[in-house]
């Protein structure tokens, strides 16, 4: 598996030994429009480097669709780094709950 892929699965709660993001059943991060099939890095790393990227913060999980509608630049980086940033306060917000309750 590919750090960055471990990562994201970590960051949003799913990772489990030899997951990959197909084992699941999530929707795209941007619009919920289909399963996720990609994890893709919003700054991206380059070519033959990079790895100070694979952070939760610059990672989100697409469709192919809006895979697809970013690479075209239809869908902005500092679109994205606004949805991920939403998604990452949410999933702290609701650990933080979860914490109170028990």
């Amino acid at each position: 598996m590919k750090k960055h892929t471990k990562v994201w699965l970590e960051s949003r709660g799913y990772y489990l030994p030899n997951m990959t993001p197909e084992d699941l059943d999530v929707m795209c991060e941007w619009d919920g429009c289909g399963k996720v099939v990609d994890i893709n890095h919003i700054d991206p790393r380059g070519m033959g480097g990079g790895k100070g990227k694979d952070v939760p913060e610059n990672l989100i999980g697409l469709s192919r669709k809006c895979h697809n509608n970013f690479e075209a630049k239809r869908i902005t980086k500092e679109q994205m780094f606004k949805k991920v940033e939403e998604i990452l306060h949410n999933r702290k917000l609701g650990e933080l709950i979860n914490q109170e309750i028990q």
